[in-house]
């Protein structure tokens, strides 16, 4: 930015710093990097808008995958978010923002 100036909002944050990895981690013109970041952003956005926390169903899901023997696991559409179970909600729920 100009200036020196730094805008930190969860937009800049959400759109940056995932595609800043892809291309320091894999190179911007892999093509099999640019479809798996398309389809996880889409995921994450959309887990967001259910208000259910990413990194706790990540955590879940590398959970499942690990007793699995390291694959994924044998049913993965009982991970998308409309097919949670009311209990699957709960866990994975975003934490409530504490006033200041």
């Amino acid at each position: 930015m100009s200036g020196g100036a730094h805008r930190s909002t969860s937009c800049c944050h959400t759109v940056e710093q995932p595609t800043g990895g892809r291309k320091n981690d894999s190179g911007s013109g892999a093509l099999w990097s640019g479809r798996l970041a398309a389809v996880l952003f889409t995921l994450f956005q959309t887990l967001l808008k259910n208000e259910l926390d990413p990194r706790r169903w990540l955590a879940a899901y590398f959970d499942a995958c690990a007793r699995n023997g390291g694959q994924a696991p044998e049913d993965v559409t009982a991970f998308l978010p409309w097919n949670l179970s009311d209990e699957q909600r709960t866990t994975f729920r975003l934490p409530q923002e504490q006033p200041p």
